[in-house]
C-alpha cells in the first residue's frame, strides 16, 4: 500500500481525501491510521465532504480578508495624502502574493513625502484603521537601503 509522504499513516486508497490533507494537520495521524483500515471508501465520504466544506469556507474567509486588506491599503493611501501630504504610496509584501496571503498577513505600505515630525503620527494613523488587519507604514526617507530596494522593485502604487 502506497502512503502519503506528509501523512504516512494515511493509505493512498481514498483518493478524494489526500488532496484535502496536503499541508494540513491530519486527524487520522492522531490514531495512527487504525480507523483507516476499518473503514471502506464509501464510509469516508462524509468526512471527505466535511473537509471540502471546511476548505471552501477557509478559502472564502481568506478571499474576504484579502479584499479587505486591499481596501485598507487604499484607505491608508488616501489618509496619508490628505492628512500628511504624502506624494506616493506603494503596497509591497504578502498583499502582492495572493497565494501567500493568509489569516496572519498584514498590509505593508511605503510612503514618500512624510515630514519628519509627522512620521510617528502617520504610522499610528494607518496602524489603527482596522481592528483585525494590521497596516504597517514604511517611511522611505528613513528606511534601510535594502528595504527600499525591495519596495521599489516589487511595489505597486495605490
Amino acid at each position: 500500500m502506497q502512503q502519503h509522504p506528509r501523512h504516512p499513516c494515511v493509505p493512498m486508497l481514498h483518493i478524494g481525501l489526500l488532496p484535502l490533507l496536503s499541508g494540513e494537520s491530519c486527524p487520522v495521524c492522531y490514531n495512527r491510521g487504525k480507523a483507516v483500515a476499518a473503514m471502506s471508501e464509501p464510509e469516508w465520504q462524509p468526512y471527505i465532504e466535511t473537509l471540502r466544506q471546511r476548505r471552501r469556507k477557509v478559502e472564502r474567509q481568506r478571499q474576504k480578508r484579502y479584499q479587505r486588506a486591499w481596501q485598507l491599503a487604499r484607505e491608508a493611501a488616501e489618509l496619508l495624502r490628505r492628512e500628511y501630504g504624502v506624494t506616493r504610496v506603494v503596497v509591497f509584501g504578502s498583499l502582492l502574493r495572493p497565494s501567500m496571503f493568509d489569516e496572519r498577513s498584514d498590509v505593508d505600505i511605503a510612503a514618500w513625502g512624510i515630514a519628519p515630525q509627522d512620521t510617528l503620527r502617520a504610522m499610528s494613523a494607518v496602524a489603527y484603521l482596522d481592528s483585525e488587519i494590521e497596516v504597517n507604514l514604511v517611511d522611505v526617507s528613513t528606511c534601510q537601503p535594502g528595504i527600499l530596494h525591495v519596495i521599489e522593485q516589487e511595489g505597486v502604487d495605490v
